[in-house]
């Protein structure tokens, strides 16, 4: 097996610090009710400790909703240096059962703590 690199682009941070993201809705198809989003810490996913919190500034907590077109804003503030210099983080958002079944998507974002 070899190695190879890969080059991505991320939001720096240090810790204590917080910034602000904006983030737009997009849906392929019209929904006839808003649907959630939610930002989660990808280092919990498997129990793992937490290096990132996140606010909607809309909601004023982890979870916002809106519409296709709407643009929100996530502030994420690095609470603790993750091991690795980076921390992902991944966008859930998903609609309810009034248009016609569970919709959902997923996006992922990069943080990482600039080497000085």
């Amino acid at each position: 097996m070899g190695t190879s690199t890969v080059s991505t682009t991320g939001l720096p941070l240090t810790v204590g610090q917080t910034k602000t993201v904006a983030v737009e809705l997009f849906s392929n198809g019209p929904l006839t009710d808003k649907w959630n989003v939610q930002a989660v810490d990808t280092s919990t996913v498997n129990g793992g400790s937490r290096y990132l919190s996140f606010v909607w500034k809309e909601a004023g907590g982890q979870t916002a909703t809106g519409q296709n077109g709407d643009i929100l804003h996530l502030e994420i503030t690095m609470t603790s240096p993750p091991p690795l210099i980076a921390d992902g983080f991944l966008l859930l958002s998903g609609a309810g059962s009034g248009d016609g079944g569970v919709v959902g998507s997923s996006s992922m974002g990069l943080v990482y703590e600039p080497i000085e």
